[in-house]
């Protein structure tokens, strides 16, 4: 048995990324609008705008996808499909430090401290399109869990949550312009979407701005994908 001590690695939560992003937009003065439904074409097939679940009508010079797994819904370049994957959170008693002081990982599991005392375990890879949790997942990683560190045996459980991914053919992202319909695709983040985040945002942005996207973008351009004239015409 071994393993590699990584005192420089670090963790990102997304629960508590998405709430400071909420209040950057909120102090930046972002509108929100509810669900797209579908996307607007102009006369050329290019993607001019929004409907939201609504019905309401949202036209933009540039349209960005990211959508996740169901992007696919809504344009059909990238071929998207969910991978579920299933999540415990353990703690402890209130005000109890964690088992653990950083993110352990083994082939088959992860776990990750949290502020606050719990800990993350996941995750599973099932090829599933539901969000139902079962109890065989759930075995599965308390059994990986415990047999690498028995003291999560004295937690108790917080949550199980289970999520779907988005994931193309290749496995790797599609970041960038789709140069049929101009669409702007930030899609297929798989396993590894909000550590992305920074660089697909900053990527987009030069584009929507008519600039260079950088440069470690390119071997993800949306264009990668073959589309059928079918595709293309169902989309539209």
């Amino acid at each position: 048995a071994g393993g590699l001590h990584l005192p420089d690695e670090h963790q990102a939560d997304p629960r508590r990324l998405l709430e400071a992003l909420r209040a950057a937009c909120a102090a930046a003065g972002v509108t929100t609008h509810g669900a797209a439904a579908e996307l607007v074409r102009d006369r050329a097939g290019r993607a001019a705008g929004v409907l939201t679940a609504d019905g309401t009508r949202l036209d933009a010079g540039r349209v960005a996808l990211a959508a996740g797994w169901s992007a696919g819904r809504l344009a059909a370049r990238v071929p998207l499909r969910p991978v579920k994957g299933q999540i415990l959170r353990l703690a402890g008693p209130e005000g109890t430090d964690p088992p653990i002081a950083h993110v352990v990982r083994a082939p088959s599991v992860y776990l990750v401290p949290r502020p606050g005392g719990e800990v993350v375990v996941g995750a599973t890879v099932e090829e599933a399109g539901d969000r139902r949790a079962t109890a065989g997942a759930v075995h599965e990683l308390l059994d990986e869990a415990i047999h690498l560190v028995p003291d999560l045996r004295e937690l108790g459980f917080a949550e199980v949550a289970v999520g779907l991914r988005p994931a193309t053919p290749d496995g790797a992202p599609a970041i960038g312009e789709d140069r049929a319909d101009g669409l702007l695709w930030a899609a297929g983040g798989y396993r590894h979407g909000i550590l992305l985040a920074p660089v697909v945002a900053e990527g987009l942005a030069a584009l929507a701005a008519g600039r260079a996207a950088p440069p470690e973008l390119a071997p993800f351009t949306p264009d990668r994908f073959p589309i059928t004239a079918e595709a293309l015409c169902a989309s539209r």
